[in-house]
């Protein structure tokens, strides 16, 4: 019987996904040259940059937000659950933005051959990051295993690759979840509010730091506020994610002024940033 974290981090995938498998190399790169297209003629557009990158220079933030030398990226045409985000599966309560951001890791972590990046910088945004690994593009893997939905506005193809993961009930589609675009303007499930740490279903999720961490947030809603801010002895203002490294060993200390945020971008928002990251980089819109 396959476990939480199979099914959750790595779910089956539909038949019909898997009769098209011979058709994503091709599916995925025509896609991409779309997709840049669309953004190259766009009102607001800048030449695309082509960057490899080696596996150990990426840094993943959750499961659509990626660091690269001291620059903060968005993967182009999906938009993850938030790392606080929670689905409720049949009753139980997981951490599905999270999930998302370990499937990702994995993805990138596992390769030993350069991630090509399309870079595409937006004005006041977070510059949008097209990657592939070989002949796939990362945002149809994540799309293909229900870790992420398709981002309105983005290509058509995106919104495809989508609904054969809800149509299969991968992933997400197999929870009950509010979009990400509703969940960070606030809208919660209504069980979202009893998330314990306890109700992690999987022992990647129930380590005893994401359990001292989590914590309840009138704010938010729920309990599932795990990125911290850590303020340092020159009252700069990082914040970090379960998946940095460091993240275990940081302590919140309230009177310094460190707080806990539900998503990386909320606390991009509140103008907290990267250690390392170039200032003058913008916020998220």
């Amino acid at each position: 019987m396959k476990s939480w974290y199979d099914i959750m981090v790595n779910p089956p995938r539909s038949p019909d996904c898997a009769a098209n498998a011979h058709l994503r190399p091709h599916r995925s790169i025509l896609s991409l040259l779309f997709g840049l297209g669309m953004l190259l003629h766009s009102p607001v557009s800048f030449a695309a940059e082509v960057v490899d990158v080696r596996h150990d220079q990426i840094t993943v933030i959750d499961g659509d937000t990626l660091e690269m030398n001291n620059t903060v990226y968005q993967l182009a045409g999906i938009d993850a659950p938030e790392l606080g985000q929670v689905c409720n599966h049949k009753g139980q309560l997981w951490l599905c933005g999270l999930a998302a951001g370990y499937r990702l890791g994995k993805l990138i972590e596992l390769q030993s051959i350069p991630v090509k990046c399309f870079i595409q910088k937006r004005g006041p945004a977070l510059p949008v990051a097209a990657c592939l690994i070989g002949d796939s593009e990362i945002s149809d893997m994540l799309l293909e295993g229900g870790h992420a939905v398709a981002l309105g506005g983005s290509s058509p193809h995106y919104s495809a690759v989508e609904h054969i993961a809800k149509r299969g009930s991968v992933g997400i589609w197999g929870s009950k979840f509010i979009p990400p675009e509703k969940w960070k303007l606030g809208e919660r499930l209504p069980s979202e509010r009893e998330f314990k740490g306890a109700s992690h279903p999987s022992k990647e999720y129930s380590g005893k730091h994401l359990e001292r961490t989590i914590r309840h947030i009138p704010k938010s809603g729920h309990a599932a506020c795990i990125v911290k801010g850590v303020v340092t002895d020159k009252n700069e203002r990082f914040y970090y994610s379960p998946l940095d490294k460091e993240y275990a060993d940081l302590e919140i200390d309230l009177q310094r002024g460190a707080r806990n945020f539900c998503s990386d971008e909320e606390a991009r928002q509140a103008s907290w940033r990267r250690r390392g990251e170039k200032s003058e980089k913008p916020t998220t819109e």
